[in-house]
């Protein structure tokens, strides 16, 4: 979790997923490229192209997140 504190977009998703998923998460987004470059097919890069889409994905979720007025409620104190 720490490596991605910087962007916040992209950690919006422990919000669904935790800690433990968004760790996995990690780990599987950090061996795509040794599942990229060991490949013996072409089902492998399909695999790739998959886990891209869903890192895109959680990006595209936390922005839109991030950017939800509705979110946050801003009280005036009087």
């Amino acid at each position: 979790v720490f490596s991605f504190s910087n962007n916040l977009e992209f950690i919006q998703i422990l919000s669904v997923v935790g800690t433990y998923g968004f760790n996995m998460i990690c780990i599987t987004f950090f061996l795509m490229p040794a599942i990229f470059i060991m490949r013996k097919s072409s089902r492998e890069i399909l695999v790739c192209l998959l886990f891209l889409f869903i890192a895109a994905s959680f990006w595209a979720f936390g922005y839109k997140k991030l950017n939800n007025k509705n979110l946050f409620s801003y009280k005036e104190n009087k």
